[in-house]
């Protein structure tokens, strides 16, 4: 419903726009809807930024029609979600976008010659009924969406114990097996339900091995859980990584997050000061040595 003529760099085209609210509480969501267009094709990945007052909104390329695989002319449409993390200030917060060259990793000049457009709207952010103490966001090792807390997380093999986030590489063997406990504390209601990810990577970000599941064994789907200011609700989740007889030596890590279980798109992470900090949470290194 809003039109745009918005040039990034000579790459990328934004034709309009449109913002699902323009009223919200912290811990909700808003839904930016972008139309681009590029008119040639594109070898590097470009993805729009979103600035919300001092906020920064870098989303990733995960579950996207990335722009190598557009054809030129064709209209594009991608939405994007404006999550307000708690322990935002209440008050009126202007929007900005941006298109940055993930490729290359260097924000392009707009048409307008910034790098940002400010939309003529602003977001009303106000106060939740309830939030969750700010003792618990200071202190989690993620703050997944402003939906989920990891708490804490240990790892065991081998007769060794690593808390995250640990430096000390966890010494394992091809073939060994890797329990981990994950701790998790619901923020708010969670608005869908989430799968959790557990995979071991190399230095390429190639998993090796991965535990995909709903948290407690398929027992307990996150649509159940209970908002922490109702119950204090926190539990232990367990999983496992098993590694292949192939694996070969070298170092390793461990990653964690969410992803929607029905649209597979991971949940973003938050970091202290409420800027997305990515979609995975690092919690130590792996070493795996030769028997």
């Amino acid at each position: 419903p809003h039109a745009l003529d918005l040039w990034a760099g000579h790459a990328l085209h934004i034709l309009g726009w449109d913002l699902d609210r323009l009223s919200l509480h912290e811990g909700e969501t808003a839904h930016l809807t972008l139309a681009m267009q590029a008119e040639r094709s594109l070898d590097d990945y470009y993805m729009p930024y979103l600035k919300l007052g001092p906020r920064s909104y870098r989303w990733t390329t995960d579950s996207r029609l990335n722009t190598p695989w557009w054809e030129p002319g064709e209209i594009i449409v991608e939405r994007y979600d404006i999550t307000v993390p708690f322990g935002t200030p209440p008050g009126d917060y202007p929007l900005a976008i941006g298109v940055t060259n993930v490729s290359a990793g260097q924000d392009l000049t707009l048409s307008n010659g910034q790098p940002t457009y400010t939309l003529p709207v602003t977001l009303h952010v106000t106060a939740p009924p309830l939030s969750p103490p700010d003792r618990v966001l200071t202190r989690a090792l993620a703050n997944i969406n402003s939906r989920v807390a990891l708490e804490g997380g240990r790892v065991s093999a081998r007769g060794q114990t690593r808390h995250a986030p640990w430096q000390q590489p966890l010494l394992v063997q091809p073939g060994d097996r890797i329990t981990l406990w994950l701790d998790w504390r619901a923020l708010t209601t969670l608005d869908q339900p989430y799968t959790t990810f557990v995979h071991l990577i190399d230095a390429s970000g190639r998993p090796w091995a991965q535990h995909d599941y709903t948290p407690m064994g398929g027992a307990f789907p996150t649509f159940l859980w209970i908002p922490r200011w109702i119950e204090g609700q926190t539990f232990a989740d367990p999983y496992r990584l098993d590694i292949p007889p192939d694996a070969p030596p070298g170092d390793y890590w461990i990653e964690i997050g969410m992803y929607g279980m029905t649209s597979l798109r991971r949940a973003y992470h938050f970091d202290p000061a409420g800027n997305l900090a990515g979609d995975r949470y690092i919690m130590g290194p792996v070493r795996i040595e030769t028997p």
